[in-house]
């Protein structure tokens, strides 16, 4: 079995004590600006618009975290554990077979409950699932890598720039041409990218 040289306890309490500090400092800037944010949509959109992108964005993440539960947490316990302890090709088969739950049975599921559920145009129906469902099932690799090897910083500062481009994006469809489905579909183009490009950049 391949392995790498494991982490002494001073490279986890250091990774440890940066990852908490980025964390603290994404949730600060975060949560502002996504209130700020919300406030205007509502303001602009109105509430039946903004009823319904509230409805689009749930869709995805509450079928996600129900086909999935439990598997992020055990791929978490049982991974950085092995990523740790300098074990690679367990932790290489582990994220093998997280991405292969995640194309197989998340994905597939996540489309048929979008397309039942979800009234959409055609072209924002393909960009829901290609943006949203299988563009990150397929670059699920990279989060969960993150999360392995325990750099819960460079988590934290990737999820603080996903959340300001998003509001971003969001923002910018506010001024060209508000409608809740082009800033959900906005919002989701710039989630799957991220993740790609995380992965694959």
């Amino acid at each position: 079995m391949t392995a790498a040289s494991p982490l002494s306890p001073r490279d986890l309490q250091q990774r440890a004590v940066s990852g908490a500090a980025w964390t603290l400092l994404h949730t600060l800037v975060s949560l502002p600006l996504a209130f700020a944010v919300n406030v205007a949509l509502a303001r602009v959109l109105g509430v039946a618009d903004y009823g319904r992108l509230a409805l689009l964005t749930a869709v995805i993440a509450i079928a996600s975290s129900i086909v999935s539960s439990g598997v992020g947490s055990a791929l978490t316990q049982f991974g950085a554990k092995a990523h740790a302890a300098g074990r690679r090709r367990e932790v290489q088969d582990l994220l093998a077979r997280n991405q292969g739950f995640r194309l197989m049975i998340v994905a597939p599921f996540l489309t048929a409950t979008v397309i039942l559920f979800v009234d959409l145009p055609l072209t924002l129906m393909v960009v829901a699932l290609f943006f949203g469902v299988w563009l990150p099932a397929f670059s699920a690799g990279g989060p969960a890598g993150l999360t392995l090897e325990n750099r819960t910083a460079a988590g934290a500062r990737l999820a603080m720039l996903t959340a300001l481009l998003m509001q971003l994006s969001a923002i910018l469809v506010l001024v060209v041409a508000p409608s809740a489905e082009r800033v959900w579909a906005a919002r989701t183009v710039v989630g799957g990218v991220l993740a790609f490009l995380l992965l694959y950049g």
